[in-house]
């Protein structure tokens, strides 16, 4: 059945310490200067850059074990990977068509209903976890009703 087909993207774990970037530097220029069509290196760090943009993604590779910080601001770890591309030619991104694949996923709505469906499992799976998430909500909302009749009244 395709569409039930499970794919999972695998991306090697990457420790990031303070002298990480100097070294993934010099890395990239060797793998530019002597190795052009073998830009391993550069086509990593493309990709990460590619799925990096604020330190709340940092915050989620972090929780998915790709990224290891032992730098402590993850905001340090986005500017890093932001940073890192600027002035680099790669001409054949080798990651290319997995990153058209990435974006043609996020673009399905099935998948995002898909991934309600999974959190109706979380909060839903079973009669009393999804009674008391419920509760939770009528009371949340009852008391911001209350809050607001309170100021009603003072004003």
């Amino acid at each position: 059945m395709p569409w039930f087909k499970v794919q999972e993207l695998q991306i090697p774990a990457i420790i990031i310490y303070d002298m990480t970037e100097p070294l993934l530097r010099n890395l990239m220029a060797l793998e530019q200067c002597h190795y052009p069509s073998q830009t391993y290196i550069c086509n990593y760090i493309s990709l990460m850059d590619s799925l990096i943009n604020t330190e709340e993604d940092v915050n989620l590779l972090v929780e998915a074990g790709i990224i290891c910080n032992h730098v402590g601001d993850n905001a340090k770890v986005a500017n890093m990977f932001n940073k890192f591309c600027k002035h680099i030619r790669l001409d054949g991104l080798c990651y290319r068509d997995i990153l058209k694949d990435l974006k043609a996923h996020y673009d399905n709505p099935w998948n995002h209903a898909v991934s309600t469906v999974k959190l109706k499992r979380v909060y839903f799976n079973s009669l009393w976890r999804g009674t008391g998430t419920v509760a939770a909500i009528l009371l949340l909302v009852l008391t911001l009703v209350q809050t607001i009749c309170s100021i009603l009244q003072v004003v």
